[in-house]
């Protein structure tokens, strides 16, 4: 498969999940599949505090979600020894933040992380703030660590993760007030064009029916941008 194909098919289900959170698990699986992880989450830090939660885990039991919320996620060495580089679109090789040494002499390890056999893990940012660090995680065991190639994927998907969660948290948002999803992207005030795999307009809400009969500069031909 060509590295186009492999982009496709993890961005796929990602932008999917803009209206289908359900479907952020299958992106996790897509990226684990794409970098040999054995282990993908969806995790979120209170830098503050310092404790955080599981919102999504993908190829271990969902019974180690409580266990992280509830003793190890504030012990974390990877998000605080890589928080300088938790910003929207970064990421983080914990390889480069934390010697492996280091991290097996860790509660965190020896209690939590051993039972899944992980000693890598990479972060892909999409939300650093007081009141939240959000990353999409994925894991591997020790021995070979993550290649060029797999490094490149996952630093050409980061930025694709933080825009889709940033427009999955706004139409939350929105959805809170508004009866349905749909209502929610026809409601908001930004611009939205749902395109399928052709390019093919599925949605166009009211602000993008007014920017395109203002002559704005993308324009549709038989229901395709031009």
């Amino acid at each position: 498969m060509g590295d186009a194909s492999v982009l496709d098919a993890v961005l796929a289900p990602l932008y999917a999940a803009v209206l289908e959170p359900e479907r952020l698990s299958e992106f996790s699986a897509a990226l684990c599949t794409a970098t040999r992880s054995q282990v993908g989450a969806v995790m979120a830090h209170d830098p503050g505090r310092g404790g955080g939660r599981l919102d999504l885990l993908v190829g271990a039991d969902p019974v180690h979600m409580a266990a992280y919320e509830r003793e190890y996620a504030a012990e974390n060495p990877w998000m605080h020894s890589g928080q300088h580089l938790m910003v929207p679109g970064g990421m983080m090789d914990s390889d480069a933040v934390l010697p492996r040494s280091r991290l097996k002499r860790t509660r965190y390890y020896n209690e939590y992380l051993r039972e899944f056999q992980v000693e890598q893990s990479l972060a892909l940012c999409a939300r650093a703030d007081a009141q939240d660090v959000v990353v999409a995680t994925l894991c591997r065991s020790g021995g070979i660590a993550y290649d060029d190639a797999e490094l490149a994927l996952v630093r050409r998907v980061t930025p694709h993760w933080a825009n889709a969660w940033a427009i999955l948290s706004r139409l939350g948002w929105l959805e809170r007030r508004m009866q349905t999803l749909e209502a929610a992207v026809d409601a908001s005030p930004l611009a939205m064009m749902m395109l399928d795999g052709r390019a093919y307009a599925l949605r166009i809400n009211a602000a993008a029916v007014r920017l395109l009969s203002a002559g704005a500069v993308i324009r549709l031909d038989h229901g395709r941008p031009d």
